[in-house]
């Protein structure tokens, strides 16, 4: 058991949840929005924060409002388009007259051999 640690909260950290604020966090947290620590204003709270959504500022009474988020939103990644994908016509007749003439050349050798 060597690789086990023990997180102790800081202080601001250990305070009584109230059981409408415990509602709301539970339900935030089925939709996507993970818990990442307590708000710096005197009013107190829980920021909760989404990869796809504005960070939530949970109060104490259960109520939520937007939090001012410092920290810069995750920048996603830009994919070029697909180009589109069209038909080479003349790699097309290429290939249309290589398979006729194998084809011929079949056909000829066949007669040969029955003839």
């Amino acid at each position: 058991m060597e690789n086990e640690r023990v997180l102790v909260p800081a202080e601001r950290e250990r305070r009584d949840v109230q059981p409408s604020m415990t509602e709301v966090l539970r339900n935030l947290q089925g939709k996507g929005y993970i818990v990442d620590g307590l708000a710096d204003d005197p009013v107190g709270g829980m920021i909760c924060r989404h990869p796809d959504a504005p960070p939530l500022l949970v109060r104490d009474d259960g109520s939520i409002e937007l939090a001012k988020d410092d920290r810069p939103a995750p920048q996603r990644k830009v994919y070029a388009p697909l180009r589109e994908k069209r038909v080479h016509w003349d790699r097309a007749g290429v290939i249309f007259a290589l398979i006729g003439l194998v084809c011929f050349l079949g056909l000829l050798v066949i007669g040969m051999i029955v003839g």
